[in-house]
């Protein structure tokens, strides 16, 4: 009777570890794929800004922008409708995280108080991290 549990045993831990195997084969094809996804998008964005610096080499349409310099230079280009969509999306998209760290930071801010009472609760001899108010780390330790 033993015997047959100890071979139980085993089988379940071949299971188990068959079952990690997969699980760790898995993470791995999530991770490559994340990544895969993440230098696809770069690539892309470069090629459409490319694409857009390409359509307007010696072209000038309705649309001009001039800057003009210290120097007295003037410099002049006609954006395509889609770089205009792509600047403006950009930069509301540097706006919205923009807002949202600030928002993070404020909410961090607002429990910190809380959150250092609660871990002195729990072991009085706990020694702080020395993060700032908000979260962030300090100055020094960058």
């Amino acid at each position: 009777m033993t015997k047959k549990r100890r071979k139980n045993i085993q089988h379940q831990g071949s299971v188990d570890g068959e079952f990690a195997s997969r699980v760790a084969l898995g993470k791995y094809v999530a991770d490559t794929l994340t990544t895969l996804i993440r230098w696809a998008g770069i690539v892309i964005c470069v090629y459409f800004v490319y694409k857009s610096i390409e359509a307007l080499a010696g072209k000038e349409t309705m649309s001009k922008i001039s800057l003009t310099g210290k120097l007295g230079t003037d410099i002049s280009f006609s954006p395509p409708f889609y770089l205009s969509v792509a600047l403006a999306l950009c930069l509301a998209g540097i706006t919205y995280g923009w807002f949202q760290r600030k928002e993070k930071q404020r909410v961090i801010a607002h429990f910190e108080s809380r959150k250092v009472q609660w871990e002195e609760s729990i072991d009085p001899g706990r020694k702080s991290s020395q993060l700032n108010a908000d979260g962030t780390t300090r100055i020094g330790d960058l």
